[in-house]
């Protein structure tokens, strides 16, 4: 009986941390249309929230500015802008922030999900639809 406890002990344990992967890091984010690499998202946390902010540009020069961007962001920098933020844990997601599509100039509520330690699901909402990348850990 305590051999099957102890099993069960250590199974639980395994299947908890397998599921416990962190997106805090640095992640390369994918084109839609092309499927090439397109820039370096490093997330962090900061006040027990996750945020993301550009760091590389892979398809445009580093000084490119974010010329579609409204309000704050326009005519700013696309490396250190703030894509991600306010992302609080809830259950094995992150959620209750914002996405922040550089590109479109475009703001939606979002969340993010780990699949696996080297893959991140980045998903954008707007009412019912829904729109998910793949991100994949830096190396």
């Amino acid at each position: 009986m305590r051999l099957i406890l102890l099993l069960i002990t250590i199974i639980y344990s395994l299947s908890s941390y397998a599921q416990s992967y962190s997106p805090v890091g640095t992640w390369v984010t994918i084109d839609d249309e092309t499927g090439k690499e397109k820039s370096h998202v490093e997330v962090f946390e900061k006040d027990g929230k996750l945020y993301g902010k550009i760091v590389r540009l892979l398809l445009k020069p580093q000084n490119a500015v974010c010329e579609v961007c409204d309000g704050d962001r326009k005519n700013k920098s696309l490396v250190g802008m703030i894509i991600i933020s306010n992302m609080k844990k809830k259950g094995d997601k992150w959620e209750g922030g914002k996405i922040y599509k550089a590109d479109a100039g475009k703001e939606y509520n979002g969340f993010l999900k780990m699949s696996g330690p080297d893959k991140l699901i980045v998903t954008g909402k707007v009412l019912f639809i829904t729109k998910s990348q793949i991100w994949k850990r830096f190396k």
